[in-house]
């Protein structure tokens, strides 16, 4: 949370974080400004001052509309410093006003990485009493960030509702077409293909007003076997076969993310498939009852790992380099990266604790792409640690394996 970055700093000795960029799809920024929309701004944190937001002079409405004490680039006279790019004039304006010539900052933000290095390299040679430290920022940002205030639990619970309004489309158009010779058509005739169910996706996202700027998994068959495969956009759905769907949007240009993964079968599910799904089924809601908080995530991680082994499934705690049975992380934690703390993998920190505030996934999975029939499995909702120390979803929407489909 945002309260803790006062302590962190003084913590790590560190004066001030400069964050720069872009709001799109720039966490540290969103962090800061919320929705109000930037297409270049400056947030200078600073030890036990409050944070300086600078901005353009067209972007003053936008500055408007957020907490932060404002002082547009035009009031600092940056054409004062003409002997270095423009970025490079701009930010020697911003911390000369700040008074930050001297100590520790480190650097956070989206700025293209040629545009970053020769910029610290022209601040270091015209501030050379200011010590620029590598990724402290990072560090202490996705240390706040880690856990969750109740306005962000909200938008985060408002992205799942989306994410489920728009699934609950996807599988009302599946539901509405027929089934011929064991291939999904549509009403005009012709195959339904998996490009065209990602086309409705990003409609209906649009129209609810979010985007999924990491794409979406919607695999088939041996795709869904592999846990990052897309799937083919060509491909025409089949009846019998698994399809993995996992769908992790935010909001638009940048935002918070839900997570969220269903597997289904049109028509009907092979018996092999069927069997997997009540596993993973099983040790999903498994983990989700023992979900507490102050428990380390990945021994969660490694509850799923002994029950899959019961099973008779080979395991990434086993074998590193697995492409059949389990091979994942059991989760990880949501928030402005569809990735982030806390994480739930062997060698995470034994600081990634379950704690009031933490927003993570749940998402056991089997994969099986080497059959003679390839499949894969996964089951996934997004949680946060409530109060009360228990694993609320915050993504509900029915586990169904068969979507049933007439056949003509």
């Amino acid at each position: 949370m945002k309260k803790q970055i006062q302590t962190l700093m003084a913590q790590k000795k560190l004066d001030a974080i400069l964050i720069s960029g872009s709001r799109e799809h720039n966490p540290f920024l969103t962090y800061f400004v919320g929705d109000a929309f930037f297409t270049q701004a400056d947030v200078l944190v600073m030890k036990d001052r409050e944070p300086l937001l600078f901005y353009r002079v067209m972007e003053r409405d936008t500055a408007a509309m957020t907490s932060l004490q404002g002082v547009c680039y035009n009031d600092l006279e940056v054409s004062r410093y003409r002997d270095c790019t423009e970025r490079t004039n701009t930010l020697l304006a911003v911390l000369r006003y700040a008074g930050m010539t001297s100590g520790r900052i480190a650097f956070c933000g989206r700025i293209e990485f040629n545009t970053a290095y020769q910029t610290i390299l022209q601040l270091q040679n015209k501030l050379p009493d200011l010590e620029f430290v590598g990724g402290l920022g990072d560090e202490i940002l996705n240390e706040a960030r880690y856990l969750k205030d109740p306005s962000e639990i909200e938008k985060i619970r408002e992205m799942c509702g989306i994410v489920t309004t728009v699934v609950g489309r996807v599988e009302n158009f599946i539901s509405s077409k027929y089934l011929h010779d064991g291939v999904l058509m549509g009403d005009d005739g012709t195959p339904v293909t998996i490009g065209k169910v990602k086309s409705l996706i990003n409609l209906w996202l649009g129209e609810l007003g979010a985007e999924n700027p990491e794409g979406t998994i919607f695999s088939q068959g041996r795709d869904a076997g592999v846990p990052h495969n897309q799937g083919n956009d060509a491909d025409v759905l089949q009846a019998g076969k698994s399809i993995v769907y996992d769908f992790f949007p935010c909001g638009m240009g940048g935002g918070y993310f839900g997570d969220f993964t269903r597997t289904w079968c049109i028509g009907w599910a092979p018996d092999e498939v069927k069997e997997a799904y009540a596993e993973v089924k099983e040790i999903h809601d498994l983990l989700a009852e023992k979900a507490r908080s102050g428990m380390k995530f990945k021994d969660l991680q490694q509850m799923t790992c002994d029950y899959f082994k019961s099973h008779g499934h080979i395991t990434i705690d086993e074998d590193v380099k697995v492409t059949n049975g389990y091979m994942h992380s059991v989760g990880h934690g949501v928030g402005l990266n569809i990735h982030e703390r806390p994480f739930s993998s062997k060698t995470a920190s034994e600081k990634d604790l379950l704690l009031p505030g933490a927003v993570f996934t749940i998402e056991p999975g089997l994969y099986y792409p080497d059959k003679p029939e390839g499949y894969g499995v996964r089951i996934e909702d997004t949680y946060y640690m409530n109060e009360d120390g228990k694993a609320e979803a915050l993504t509900e929407y029915p586990y169904r394996l068969i979507i049933d489909v007439p056949a003509k």
